[in-house]
């Protein structure tokens, strides 16, 4: 498996610990066992060990020498995820990174990475006038069991899923102006593309005030991924799949405000759209998703039939940088840590920093209401709970 490029962006490297590990092994070509230079291989915590603060910690990497060798020193003690990069090949152990627990003082000279020549997939994301699109996002994919299809039986032991489902094989890539994406590091095997609309596109392809939307797409050209047509990789060989139809489907607004308990209006709730069938204790995050303004005023455009859950969650905020400049983007970060296992848990977490202020939005704080779109749904009227601390 490749890689996998982790949704993670933080801006300050902690501290070297006195009681630093050594971590140090080498990079090799899978079949051939050669070592191979200039691979970069990177220290990360796994999901569940992102500290709230996006500033507290930042991935350890390094470059392997001309033998392959990497070495990382003075390695704080924590449980990470270790994986190796370089470009035209992708992860040959069969998965995206391996867990690694560092010890205060350890030494850990004998770690092997295996990395495989890998694939190319090229071609263009267009409109039905065969129009090019930009910033379409477009992401391989490939069958996996989904850890959320997971199931209790009635004696409380765990059933085997029979259903599957389509997983991320690494980040996607956005179409340049000509509408052409690239993506490279693909491993060997079959693959499925799916196209996401830009999240902000200066017309789209579509008329100012049209009632349609782009939508979620798969290669060739359907929503519906069961008729997604699988596209062969081979080590080594570009695959020009050529052009990727993106779909439209009437779309709707929905408009509303959120209050507190004495019906005051709050700022900064994020308001999302999740399917309705999400479990309460791995919602996950989406396009679909805006701010409340200072009034607690918010819109959620270009929504397209269906069942939803409309999840609200107020923000905690967790630093403040007056010194900061006044430019409302200014040093913009972000992560999320991923769906909980634990239903208490309560789903995702999101943290993110902007002009000096760092808040985070927790789901188990939120509130979460069943929404049916068939037309536009105005003035919802949505109460959030007050925040345990401040």
């Amino acid at each position: 498996m490749l890689a996998t490029c982790f949704l993670l962006t933080v801006v300050a490297q902690a501290p070297v610990a006195a009681s630093g590990a050594l971590v140090s092994g080498h990079v090799l070509e899978a079949d051939s066992r050669l070592p191979l230079a200039d691979a970069t291989v990177t220290l990360m915590p796994p999901p569940d060990r992102f500290p709230s603060d996006p500033s507290a910690f930042r991935p350890l990497s390094v470059t392997t020498d001309a033998n392959g060798r990497f070495v990382l020193e003075g390695v704080p003690p924590l449980r990470y995820m270790i994986r190796a990069r370089k470009a035209g090949f992708a992860d040959g152990s069969g998965r995206a990174a391996r867990p690694l627990a560092v010890t205060a003082g350890g030494r850990m000279d004998d770690i092997e990475l295996l990395l495989e020549p890998a694939g190319v997939i090229v071609g263009r994301v267009v409109d039905a006038r065969g129009v090019p699109i930009e910033r379409a996002m477009v992401m391989a994919l490939r069958r996996a069991v989904s850890a959320e299809l997971l199931a209790k039986s009635g004696d409380g032991h765990t059933r085997t899923p029979t259903a599957r489902t389509l997983a991320a094989v690494r980040a996607g890539e956005q179409t340049n102006a000509g509408g052409v994406f690239q993506l490279d590091e693909i491993p060997p095997g079959e693959y499925y593309l799916r196209a996401m609309p830009p999240i902000a596109p200066r017309d789209g392809g579509l008329a100012a005030g049209a009632s349609h939307t782009f939508v979620r797409t798969y290669y060739p050209g359907t929503q519906d991924q069961a008729n997604a047509v699988a596209v062969p990789i081979v080590a080594g060989l570009p695959v020009d799949v050529g052009d990727l139809v993106l779909m439209t489907a009437e779309s709707f607004r929905i408009t509303g405000r959120i209050v507190d308990q004495s019906g005051r209006g709050v700022a900064h709730v994020m308001v999302r759209l999740v399917p309705a069938t999400a479990p309460t204790a791995a919602l996950p995050m989406t396009t679909d998703r805006s701010e409340t303004a200072a009034d607690g005023a918010f819109a959620l455009d270009r929504v397209v039939a269906g069942e939803y859950a409309l999840v609200a969650v107020p923000a905690l905020t967790l630093r403040r940088d007056t010194r900061s400049s006044a430019d409302p983007d200014a040093g913009s970060v972000s992560f999320q840590l991923g769906g909980t296992r634990s239903a208490s848990a309560g789903g995702s977490v999101w943290t993110e920093s902007r002009n000096g202020i760092t808040r985070q939005y927790r789901d188990e704080f939120g509130t979460r209401l069943q929404v049916l779109v068939d037309a536009d749904v105005p003035n919802l009227h949505i109460v959030v709970r007050s925040l345990p601390f401040p």
